[in-house]
């Protein structure tokens, strides 16, 4: 897919990929990429880019596995639905004309599966009538081509921040263990638990205890962690009434 250069378009940079812009000097490149690495090992995500321009997908791949993040690839539509649907991701990036099923489609049936996953489109379409039906049909942000890559991850990590701190007002997350709060749900690394509501209850009242941040969680002794297990993996014992001696 060719990408066309408009006279508003700013400067693409010199060396290395012609449709990514300058965002900074060559003396501040060093620093703004050892900043990225260095918040990488703090919050790596998980993202899937889709994208069938191969220039953009190999750069985008490339810069974000430097920065320590895990990126899944799909270069049509029907791929990436597939990879959305399959897993879970912290951030998606799409583009918006995509072979066969095209970006917009593929946003609308992301959402429409329930998923809120943040989505940033990438499209070299930029008229404001064409970032309102990006915006409309699901998407979080809208970013035009050609595009500063250090803008790019700074709109992801924005858009992470928001939905991670709304995330954490329906939801306990200790370790790998994690409880929604709406849905009751309960899983562990991704592997669904059932719990009766009696045992959901009493998860949640734990959690709250000792998630991170909690006298319970800091207190010496404590363990900083819960071991739990599945009730049909756990031995139940009779209950037996306490008898007086004496």
């Amino acid at each position: 897919m060719s990408i066309p250069n408009g006279e508003r378009r700013p400067d693409p940079v010199a060396s290395g990929f012609g449709i990514f812009d300058r965002s900074c000097d060559k003396d501040d490149e060093p620093a703004i990429q050892a900043n990225y690495v260095l918040r990488a090992t703090e919050d790596r995500m998980r993202i899937l880019v889709i994208e069938d321009d191969s220039t953009v997908a190999s750069f985008l791949k490339k810069r974000l596995g430097e920065d320590g993040h895990l990126v899944d690839h799909a270069a049509d539509g029907q791929e990436g639905l597939l990879l959305a649907s399959d897993k879970d991701y912290e951030a998606m990036i799409i583009d918006r004309m995509l072979p066969g099923i095209d970006g917009l489609t593929v946003v609308q049936t992301v959402r429409d599966s329930g998923k809120q996953t943040p989505i940033l489109i990438l499209s070299a379409l930029g008229e404001v009538d064409d970032k309102v039906r990006g915006l409309k049909a699901g998407g979080d942000d809208y970013l035009v081509k050609p595009f500063a890559y250090s803008e790019l991850m700074a709109r992801v990590e924005a858009l992470v921040r928001r939905f991670s701190s709304q995330k954490e007002r329906t939801s306990i997350k200790v370790a790998g263990l994690r409880i929604d709060l709406l849905s009751r749900e309960v899983s562990r690394d991704d592997q669904k638990i059932d719990l009766k509501p009696r045992e959901f209850l009493l998860l949640e009242y734990l959690m709250r205890a000792f998630r991170p941040g909690s006298h319970a969680y800091d207190a010496p002794g404590s363990g900083m962690g819960l071991s739990f297990r599945p009730p049909d993996e756990c031995h139940r014992r009779p209950h037996q009434p306490a008898t007086a001696k004496g």
